[in-house]
C-alpha cells in the first residue's frame, strides 16, 4: 500500500528555500560564518532544529563522530566536499532537516549528483 505524500507546509518551503539560498552563495573563500547568517534569517520564522543549530555544515571524509558544532574553518575550501544541512521546527508539529553534498568550486559549488565519476 501506498502512502500518499503529504502536502508541502510553510516550513517544507522555508527550509528548502534556505538551502537552495545557502548553496547558491557557497564558493571557495565565502565566509562560513555568513553562510550561518544568511541560514538564521531565510529560516524566520521557524527555530533552529537542535540537530543543525550549530552543525549546518561538514567536510566529508572517513571519520569515527562528527563533533556536534560546524568544524570547518572560516571559510569554504576550493576542492572541498561538504555536507550542507539545514533544519528547523514549527512546534507542536515537528521539525525538518533538508541537507546536500557538494564540491566547491572558485566560483560556486556541483552537488554530488552532479558530478560526473
Amino acid at each position: 500500500m501506498v502512502t500518499p505524500r503529504p502536502e508541502p507546509t510553510g516550513l517544507d518551503e522555508t527550509v528548502r528555500k534556505a538551502l537552495r539560498s545557502a548553496l547558491s552563495a557557497i564558493k571557495a573563500g565565502v565566509s562560513t560564518q555568513a553562510i550561518e547568517r544568511q541560514i538564521a534569517t531565510a529560516m524566520a520564522p521557524y527555530r533552529p532544529h537542535p540537530v543543525t543549530a550549530r552543525a549546518f555544515a561538514q567536510r566529508m571524509g572517513l571519520a569515527l563522530d562528527e563533533p556536534p558544532y560546524t568544524n570547518v574553518g572560516e571559510s569554504f575550501e576550493e576542492g572541498e566536499v561538504y555536507s550542507l544541512r539545514i533544519g528547523a521546527l514549527d512546534e507542536p508539529r515537528g521539525g525538518l532537516i533538508c541537507s546536500r553534498m557538494f564540491v566547491v568550486q572558485p566560483d560556486g559549488i556541483v552537488t554530488i549528483d552532479e558530478v560526473s565519476l
